[in-house]
């Protein structure tokens, strides 16, 4: 049986799992929307910046070739671009007041970037897991930063949402696009 419609939180979510399906880092699926009054203003996903056409995906990991491990940061050696930035960049001015909805909750840079841009609210799907350094995580950098910048942040459970809408995007393609033979 189908359930409702999706909440505007599940919609938008979506929409940042399906933006993060662009990623072009080789480690991490990354997605992002601003959204506000209900509309999607931009997405984005991380990867190299526009104009540069050699991805991870085509060349490598950068930290790879200088021996960086994935459970630390890019030290620099990154040369990819959150997803977080890229949606917040592009939705520009409009993002004032807005909604950041990220795949993954956001480092403490793009917590930063959030806070310059006015976002009122960030949702976020998957909290990973990172090293501690000296005291606190970069989840706990980036929640003291929405704390203090008076954003608040939403922990989205998905798990039973992504069934429910996996059946009815299937539904929809059975009953709209597959050719019926006759």
């Amino acid at each position: 049986m189908i359930k409702d419609r999706p909440s505007w939180d599940i919609y938008f979510m979506s929409k940042a799992i399906d933006a993060a399906t662009r990623a072009s880092c080789k480690y991490i699926d990354a997605g992002a929307i601003v959204a506000k009054n209900n509309r999607l203003l931009s997405s984005g996903y991380n990867g190299v910046p526009p104009g540069d056409r050699e991805t991870c995906l085509d060349t490598g990991c950068r930290k790879d070739e200088f021996g960086i491990s994935q459970e630390t940061k890019g030290k620099g050696k990154c040369k990819g671009t959150h997803a977080e930035m890229n949606a917040l960049q592009y939705a520009g001015k409009d993002a004032k007041g807005a909604t950041l909805y990220s795949v993954i909750l956001p480092c403490s840079s793009c917590a930063k970037q959030a806070a310059s841009a006015e976002i009122k609210r960030i949702v976020y799907a998957i909290e990973y897991a990172e090293q501690k350094t000296e005291d606190e995580t970069e989840g706990d950098v980036t929640r003291g930063i929405c704390r203090r910048s008076g954003i608040e942040l939403t922990h989205l459970i998905m798990d039973e949402e992504i069934t429910i809408q996996n059946e009815r995007r299937e539904r929809i393609i059975k009953n709209n696009f597959r050719s019926k033979k006759k």
